[in-house]
């Protein structure tokens, strides 16, 4: 699997940009307080590095990515059996580490409930968003996607901090490689199709 996020982004319609906005100097309290006014709203979703704080409304293209991955990731669970549990921009935060994120979605493996997810997705998409790996180490995040020009990263946490690698540890069956050549197809619909008759053939 192309483990590379160093690829230009695709250029994005200007409908398809990412609303991001970046403030400084923001307090825990504050945070806290931002967080209260959003209330259950899903937008913008908040993230918070010792006192920068970055709100962000993804485009049509993030989410449309987003949506491609996680419906990928869930019809390989179904097919062969795998239990995992999507949480979607579950709020993970920490306030001893001062750290606090809402992924583009992110699943628990296994029928448990930990205090945090086990792995999560992120579409990189916005130039100047906060740096999300030095967010999730922190958090305890055993595993973290990324989606860049093209390109799934996936990065495993080993002693507080992430490494790349090429197949993922919390799915180790999983052919990523496979995975990744139907993300962006510009029909996913067909591209879910055909993703799914692959697996059965492989299981058949």
């Amino acid at each position: 699997m192309a483990t590379r996020d160093d690829a230009p982004p695709e250029a994005p319609s200007e409908r398809d940009h990412d609303n991001l906005v970046r403030l400084h100097g923001v307090t825990w309290a504050q945070y806290e307080m931002i967080l209260a006014i959003r209330g259950e709203h899903t937008a913008p979703r908040i993230a918070y590095h010792d006192g920068e704080l970055e709100l962000l409304s993804p485009g049509a293209a993030h989410t449309a990515i987003k949506k491609q991955i996680t419906r990928l990731l869930e019809a390989w669970a179904e097919e062969v059996q795998v239990n995992i549990t999507g949480f979607g921009s579950w709020t993970i935060k920490d306030p001893q580490a001062r750290r606090a994120v809402e992924p583009d979605d992110c699943y628990v493996v296994g029928l448990r409930e930990p205090k945090v997810p086990d792995l999560a997705i992120e579409v990189e998409w916005a130039a100047g968003a906060l740096d999300r790996l030095a967010i999730y180490g922190p958090l305890g995040v055993r595993e973290v996607w990324t989606w860049k020009g093209r390109f799934l990263t996936v990065h495993a946490l080993h002693k507080n901090a992430y490494v790349r690698v090429g197949q993922s540890m919390m799915l180790p069956t999983l052919d990523l490689g496979l995975l990744q050549r139907f993300i962006g197809d510009p029909n996913p619909t067909m591209a879910l199709r055909s993703f799914r008759t692959l697996l059965r053939k492989r299981a058949g």
